[in-house]
């Protein structure tokens, strides 16, 4: 008996106005963006549309590709590419943020440090699901308040989030993930487990809620980009449980980053927008700071130049002078913006500028940390290669090389890939020669 065509996927490329080549593209696109090496193209569709379903990820990533395409969530099972699904998919149920939040952030950093479990967390696709994600809501009419701020509860949460804040930004993404998610799915489901005072309890939330938001940017760095999704889920759904809306904000901002990162624009636009309508009155300053560059970037990648210059003036304002502290949910180094304003410029074509601030941002970095470090190098050398500055760019690139080996990050090796393919086409040049030298023997160690 021979297989049934899949009118599924057809009606969904009828309605995208995509032939299968262009479905085919866009998978490749989703799964270069990811980090993934798939092979799919128009007869791979081709077989398909006649009901063939392909192997992990791929539905995932067709799935995902016309998510982008249509500009609304569509599952896996949607496309007939694997059977339907009886239950609702992930973001539903912990988008919602419902009374199992707590009980599902547990479960979840449970699997992520089985060995046995996590490949299926680390090979999960990311789906755009935010694309459903409903507008802020508090599960509780009471702010975070009236807790005492030394709480030893408190205290040991806060303190985890600030140490792996911190290694996060000198190691990388890679480095202790998943000890951070046995600390949470041990430490923290016994703290969540205990009978604490409402008050204190809404106040462990808000701490839990940050702390998880490290762990989903640690883990979109390491380049498991539909795990980082999902936690970035829960820690909206702690952060709604809480009443916490500054914190809810700061994730969309974050989750604005990463749909960028994967060229969802479409989507980091109604991110980074939400944050800011999202943020609360009496947000502190810095923390309106950080989502006001977010936007600025969204401005300048929508050719807004005047939004987007007019975003990062008023981002500047509300940097205070000393921007040193602790709390990486209280500050926002000046480092950080200049980052963004540089990025921003590029976009609008501003690249004298754009290369000024970029460096300007690697002036106020701390030599140790080595991530944000390792990045603008980079950044730099792609920009200075493109305006054929070469003795310039390799210079750049010595420095991400210097950098380098303290970090075991996804963002990191995805640059060293770069800076291999960049600069091939000049290996005759003694100074590319060595850098690219350099770059092969780090990659082997």
């Amino acid at each position: 008996m021979g297989r049934e065509p899949n009118y599924r996927l057809a009606a969904l490329l009828g309605e995208a106005g995509w032939s299968p080549s262009d479905l085919a593209r866009a998978v490749g696109s989703q799964a270069k963006g990811q980090g993934r090496a798939v092979r799919c193209d128009r007869t791979s569709v081709a077989h398909w549309l006649s009901g063939s379903r392909p192997r992990h990820p791929l539905p995932s990533l067709a799935a995902a590709a016309l998510s982008r395409r249509l500009q609304r969530l569509v599952a896996p099972s949607e496309t007939g590419l694997v059977p339907l699904a009886p239950a609702a998919p992930f973001p539903y149920t912990v988008a919602a943020g419902g009374t199992g939040t707590e009980e599902s952030l547990i479960a979840l950093c449970r699997q992520d440090i089985d060995r046995s479990a996590r490949p299926s967390l680390t090979g999960l696709v990311y789906s755009a699901a935010a694309l459903e994600l409903p507008g802020w809501q508090a599960d509780t009419a009471l702010p975070v308040d009236n807790a005492p701020s030394t709480a030893p509860e408190l205290v040991m949460v806060r303190e985890m989030t600030r140490i792996y804040a911190a290694l996060f930004r000198s190691r990388g993404g890679k480095y202790a993930r998943s000890a951070l998610a046995g600390f949470i799915a041990d430490d923290v489901g016994r703290l969540l487990a205990a009978p604490l005072a409402s008050n204190l309890r809404r106040a462990v939330l808000a701490e839990v809620a940050r702390l998880v938001h490290v762990l989903a940017t640690m883990s979109a760095d390491a380049g498991y980009s539909g795990l980082a999704e999902r936690y970035f889920h829960t820690a909206l759904g702690m952060s709604r449980r809480s009443g916490d809306q500054g914190q809810y904000a700061v994730t969309l901002r974050a989750m604005s980053s990463q749909a960028l990162s994967l060229e969802h624009f479409r989507l980091a636009e109604r991110l980074a927008t939400s944050a800011l309508e999202t943020a609360p009155s009496n947000a502190v300053p810095m923390q309106l700071a950080y989502l006001l560059a977010q936007y600025a970037l969204i401005r300048a990648r929508s050719n807004d130049e005047g939004g987007a210059l007019a975003a990062l003036e008023d981002a500047e304002e509300r940097l205070t002078p000393d921007c040193a502290g602790h709390d990486p949910f209280e500050i926002y180094p000046r480092a950080g913006l200049d980052y963004l304003r540089g990025e921003a410029l590029l976009a609008l074509g501003r690249r004298a500028d754009a290369q000024r601030a970029l460096t300007t941002s690697l002036s106020s970095r701390p030599d140790h940390h080595h991530r944000p470090n390792a990045l603008t190098h980079s950044r730099l050398a792609e920009i200075l290669l493109r305006d054929g500055l070469l003795e310039e760019s390799c210079r750049h690139w010595n420095a991400f090389l210097r950098h380098y080996p303290h970090l075991i990050s996804g963002s990191a090796d995805r640059s060293l890939d770069r800076l291999r393919s960049s600069l091939l086409p000049f290996a005759s040049h003694p100074q590319v020669s060595a850098v690219l030298e350099s770059g092969e023997s780090i990659r082997r160690i």
